[in-house]
């Protein structure tokens, strides 16, 4: 059984759940060529190719699940961001720790909030990470005045008390 035979290119019911959707797709414009890789994703952009069954139930989405860590974790990428572009038209020399801080803290509080809002297995190692993160930016920013960096700081510190509650929590089943 074929999933895609308009294109005559035969696509095995097995490739849907060894590939990626990026894997697929590359795979799919490199047998096509151009013209036909237009029409080919109009045909499939209805087709449920990457949709796989909730890991924890219907009624326990690890969105769900995760809410107010990956709520916490944007919100501190979002204030970690803003703190580190504000202390670069300060004083980007006098600032650079701060500023090499909110950015580690940020990019992995958004990979945390990743991993959390589609039920990766290393949620709670990284969220282990993620609360280490946000400590130490947190000490750098309490260092400084500025009301960005207290806020950063403010929001570093509500990401580690949710993060270190996902992390102690056993994984869902």
């Amino acid at each position: 059984m074929h999933l895609f035979h308009a294109s005559r290119v035969p696509l095995p019911v097995a490739t849907q759940n060894k590939l990626t959707a990026h894997q697929f797709a590359v795979l799919l414009r490199l047998s096509l060529g151009r013209r036909k890789w237009t029409t080919a994703l109009k045909s499939i952009s209805s087709m449920r190719l990457f949709v796989t069954p909730p890991k924890y139930g219907k009624e326990t989405m690890s969105y769900d699940i995760y809410r107010a860590c990956i709520e916490a974790c944007n919100r501190c990428v979002t204030e970690c961001e803003n703190c580190a572009s504000e202390c670069i038209e300060e004083d980007a020399n006098n600032m650079a720790e701060c500023i090499h801080l909110d950015l580690d803290c940020s990019l992995i509080c958004s990979m945390a909030a990743k991993l959390m809002a589609r039920g990766s297995d290393a949620v709670q190692d990284i969220c282990q990470v993620c609360a280490e993160a946000c400590r130490r930016c947190a000490a750098e920013c309490r260092m400084h005045d500025e009301e960005h960096c207290q806020r950063c700081a403010d929001a570093c510190d509500a990401c580690v008390a949710e993060c270190e509650k996902v992390a102690r929590e056993p994984a869902p089943v």
